[in-house]
């Protein structure tokens, strides 16, 4: 989670029952983030001023771990040190995709 700014989002529609690869990347450099969907980038956001990462607990699925509960599953998670660009995120989405039926 991102603290200093609004929340940014997608803008992207997820259709219900359906398997979606997820990718989000934030960039600490240029204070942006960028959202993808089945290994395509649909929408990038940027910071005016530069977000902070606090020392808390990282909580997926929820809002802040207390509401908005995903009514789902997450096949796969990974977190990166580094800072994934386009074409690594899309080859990240074709190396599972046929194990997801995506």
């Amino acid at each position: 989670a991102l603290q200093g700014e609004q929340v940014k989002s997608a803008n992207y529609h997820i259709k219900p029952k359906q398997w979606v690869h997820v990718s989000t990347v934030f960039n600490q450099a240029n204070n942006s983030i960028k959202f993808y969907f089945d290994g395509n980038l649909v929408n990038t956001e940027t910071y005016t001023n530069a977000p902070t990462i606090p020392n808390v607990a990282f909580k997926i699925g929820s809002y802040e771990g207390t509401s908005s509960f995903l009514n789902g599953s997450i096949g796969i998670l990974r977190v990166y040190s580094s800072v994934l660009n386009d074409n690594q995120v899309n080859a990240n989405y074709q190396s599972n995709k046929d194990y997801y039926g995506l």
